[in-house]
């Protein structure tokens, strides 16, 4: 069984791109809106005479698809053959040329390496045409009527099935009239002992199987030793319609006359699932095989049904009010149907697939960035040892006074106590940045009030958050730090939990409530601080958590306060918020902030840019905040670090840039290098457009502006068109600093692609409602759908021009690959299992239907991995070793009865489990 992993490598990646450059230019996929499921490509119309069969054929060298129609004139009662071909650019069907024949064709089947057409006739007859001029060839009367057909090409063969019978003919050269002979020695199946109709036979290319399909069982013939090898009956309580096979989980899947599909897994020889709900009986099933995609139809009531085998959930419907015949996949991404007179041809746009399956919904997430250290442990740039913690201590209170009164520096043995820690500290954040890689961590807020952390990589469930059963209500924000140990979640009552992420599940670490003056949080944030580019300190960036309060100010989280009260510090009587230690992994300057009166109502939205691995040119946006107030204004601020000496407190000083004035208070906000984007609750979306300018630092200036020295010069909104907007409550914004583009979701079940011009460049339907979005690499798209994450990959939504983007970026540039994170154990949890994930490898596992095939791959081994399987093996030795330790019981009873001392004879289990 092939087990395909949770993430793809940058060079498959980039196949698949080049490849869907390759597909779209010739299929012209660059619609503004696409949903998925089935969507109707083309239709071809032989109104009002009546359709009989239908053969697809498309050319390797060029691509081109032509559709061969039989169908029998109204007018003259002549039967004739079309040869449509379809114009990937127009999207529409010509007629290229029309062929007479003399007899109607029941079945018909292109021949793709003879370049001819093989059909049956009523007469008993098979005949063979040229596939240019559609002359007759050869013929070949037969004996029994033939109730169906298929060509294998690996073969050269045609397989025939009828009453009691299932044959094989060898097809040679129809173009040159070769005549059709049947082939010895012949299909030994049990059908043909019996008095059984074949009504379908299916072939399995990768294990060159063939499947013959009777009423009431599905008889499995190997093409290479011509033999019957296994049988399977039915399950179902009426007789069976369809039969198909999906490798890559073993599952055979049939279909029955009373709209039921049963899911048999072939390891283990069971039925795992049943699909309901057709009203109908069922006509068809067909997997496809690049996704884990089931289509079922049924030809009376015209419903058309895609599930997912990997969920085992149905994935859309599409009712049509005719009767559908002669269903075929012919593409992984295409099928076709006949109805009476029309042709329908419809696309199979899987738009995604499943990343990471939740206990429950997930209300919203967000993408937070991380650091993550080579050797598997979580540092922040800049961070100090623990053991410095005694030296900082001894001068707290004097460095405090320091920057929030009027005295000195203090005497000579506090100058030279801080000089050593600042020259510890420069010596160990130069070790740390060699050590340490910039990663992301999405954070998932769920409806049963859990939050998970996921890899955005993998869709590894890396952590868990359990709610308190005395707070079990909802969160409205949520943010992560750097090292990933410290979770910061607003509750709707107004109260912080500060969550220990480094053990599995969380730990709450503190809760912050309301103070006197019911003085509730609204929102939080997690800024990263870069320090002044004219210190000593150049590179290093620090973590400053501020929280938005209802009374409009923003402050710094101390992290040690039972109330959220303001302090008075210093002479001047000015309110100030000092950032302590909360557990040992905080590290660093303690953080110094004076509490800002920013908007004249509630901070309802605190944002800072997001960075991450594929963040590219964001030093203009460095210490950038951006708040939003229930007072429907927009504040951007930049913070600043005072140039002193002071090692052990760094204080924060915030200066407000720009103040927007919006039409209403903004849902959630977006930020990229230049613009700005405001989600609304009435759907209606604003960009803005943020000019900067490099401003030269001063010297003998005690404040500077870090990062690139960067100061904005002024705000411009870009003019959108209002009903290109959503039509509904705006939920999410995600940004792409790669492409440049931002997608928002809404409750209108819309996902919209916008550029940074202010253009809708693409609309996704996923066929519900998707709460959030984000980029997890600057190209694939993550959403939440039901209970599931869900991945779309760039070259299945985005337009050419930003496929061929992102070749250009990797090209010159390149992309940056990380390996997925390990879980953390669960506390108190006895299986050590790990699964590690390699990337771009696929691993094969023997099943029973590999059994049927002659020409088994061989297992490709990966890099070992010290993982422990629980096989037979393992099980049997588990049984001795309790067996033994029964026995060791009874042995030290007897051992304390004779009062002897016991000679231990214990076997540790733990090398097994």
């Amino acid at each position: 069984m092939k087990r395909r992993k949770a993430y793809k490598s940058w060079e498959q990646a980039r196949e698949d791109i080049e490849n869907a450059l390759h597909d779209k230019c010739n299929a012209n996929l660059n619609e503004l809106c696409i949903e998925s499921g089935l969507q109707l490509k083309n239709s071809v119309s032989h109104f009002p005479s009546p359709v009989f069969s239908v053969a697809y054929c498309r050319e390797n060298k060029s691509l081109q698809e032509y559709y061969f129609v039989n169908y029998m004139s109204s007018e003259s009662g002549r039967s004739f053959v079309t040869k449509w071909k379809l114009d990937p650019q127009e999207g529409t069907s010509k007629i290229q040329k029309r062929f007479p024949i003399r007899n109607c064709l029941k079945t018909m089947i292109w021949i793709p390496n003879q370049h001819a057409c093989i059909g049956y006739c009523e007469d008993l007859t098979i005949r063979g045409y040229n596939g240019s001029t559609f002359e007759e060839k050869t013929r070949l009367t037969v004996q029994r009527s033939i109730l169906c057909m298929i060509y294998l090409e690996d073969f050269d063969e045609l397989i025939t099935g009828g009453q009691g019978f299932v044959m094989s003919w060898k097809v040679r050269f129809i173009e040159f009239g070769l005549p059709v002979e049947e082939m010895d020695p012949h299909l030994t199946c049990d059908v043909n002992y019996s008095r059984e109709w074949v009504r379908r036979l299916t072939y399995d290319k990768s294990t060159k199987m063939l499947l013959v399909l009777t009423d009431q069982t599905v008889y499995i013939v190997s093409m290479v030793t011509r033999t019957q090898v296994d049988m399977i009956h039915n399950t179902h309580e009426a007789s069976l319609t369809y039969c198909t096979f999906y490798r890559p989980y073993s599952y055979f899947i049939t279909a029955a006359r009373n709209g039921t599909i049963h899911i048999y897994h072939t390891a283990a020889k069971a039925i795992i699932h049943k699909f309901s709900g057709h009203r109908d009986g069922l006509t068809g099933v067909a997997s496809l095989s690049k996704q884990p995609i089931l289509i079922s139809w049924s030809q009376n009531s015209g419903c058309l049904r895609m599930w997912r085998l990997d969920t085992l959930e149905l994935s859309s419907e599409t009712t049509l009010s005719e009767s559908i015949l002669d269903l075929q996949v012919v593409r992984n991404d295409r099928l076709l149907y006949r109805t009476d007179s029309y042709i329908r041809i419809f696309d199979i746009n899987v738009l995604f697939s499943i990343f990471a399956t939740l206990s429950s919904a997930a209300e919203y997430f967000r993408l937070c960035s991380v650091y993550r250290s080579m050797d598997g442990q979580n540092q922040v740039v800049g961070s100090q040892d623990k053991t410095k913690v005694k030296d900082k201590s001894e001068m707290n209170e004097n460095s405090l006074k320091q920057l929030v009164g009027d005295g000195d520096l203090g005497g000579v043995g506090l100058s030279e106590k801080q000089d050593s820690v600042k020259d510890k500290q420069t010596d160990n954040s130069q070790h740390l940045a060699s050590n340490i890689v910039l990663d992301t961590r999405l954070v998932c807020v769920l409806d049963d009030h859990c939050i998970m952390g996921v890899s955005p990589v993998s869709g590894i469930v890396l952590n868990i958050i359990y709610p308190m059963p005395d707070l079990d209500m909802p969160s409205v924000h949520v943010d992560l730090e750097e090292n990933g140990n410290n979770c910061y979640v607003v509750l709707s009552d107004g109260q912080l939990m500060e969550y220990d992420c480094s053990v599995n599940p969380g730990q709450i670490g503190n809760i912050v409530k309301p103070g006197k003056r019911k003085q509730k949080i609204m929102s939080v944030v997690v800024m990263p601080v870069y320090l002044d580019v004219d210190s000593e300190t150049t590179g290093q960036r620090l973590q400053a958590v501020l929280i938005g309060l209802d009374n409009g100010y923003i402050k710094l989280y101390d992290g040690g306060e039972k109330s959220i009260e303001p302090r008075t510090a210093g002479e001047g009587g000015r309110r100030i918020s000092v950032r302590r230690k909360t557990n040992i992994n905080d590290v660093g300057p303690y953080l110094v902030m004076d509490d800002i009166k920013a908007h004249f109502g509630e901070v309802v939205l605190l944002c800072s840019p997001f960075e991450g691995s594929f963040r590219y040119k964001y030093e203009t946006v460095h210490n950038t905040l951006i708040s939003c107030g229930s007072d429907e204004r927009i504040i951007i601020w930049r913070a600043s670090t005072a140039d002193t000496n002071n090692t052990i407190y760094l204080q924060i000083m915030m200066q407000k840039l720009k103040v927007i004035k919006l039409c209403e208070i903004s849902s959630c906000i977006g930020l990229t290098d230049n613009v700005i984007l405001f989600g609304f609750i009435n759907g209606v979306v604003e960009m803005h457009k943020v000019e900067w300018k490099q401003m030269e630092a001063m010297k003998g200036a005690e404040i500077t502006f870090a990062g690139s020295k960067t100061m904005l010069s002024h705000v411009k909104r870009i003019s959108l068109d209002s009903e290109l907007c959503h039509k509904d409550v705006v939920t999410s914004v995600s940004e792409s600093h790669l492409l440049q583009l931002f997608a928002t979701t809404s409750k209108d079940k819309f996902i919209k692609i916008w550029n940074t011009e202010g253009q809708l460049i693409r609309e996704v339907i996923l066929g519900d409602v998707v709460t959030s979005v984000c980029f997890a690499n600057g190209r694939d798209l993550l959403a939440s759908l039901h209970n599931h994450i869900v991945r779309l990959e760039a070259h299945a939504y985005l337009p050419t021009e930003y496929l061929e983007k992102i070749l250009s970026i990797a090209d010159e540039v390149g992309i940056l690959e990380l390996e997925p994170e390990v879980p953390i154990p669960m506390e108190g949890s006895s299986d050590r299992m790990v699964c590690v994930i390699q990337h771009g490898e696929e691993e094969e596992e023997n099943e029973p239907f590999d059994k049927w095939s002659a020409t088994p791959k061989k297992r490709e081994l990966s890099t070992p991995v010290k993982t422990v399987r629980r096989n037979r093996q393992t099980l049997e030795m588990y049984l001795k070793l309790q067996q033994e330790e029964e026995q060791e019981e009874v042995f030290m009873e007897k051992s304390l009865q004779k009062h002897e001392a016991p000679v231990s004879r214990n076997v540790d289990k733990a090398a097994l489990l």
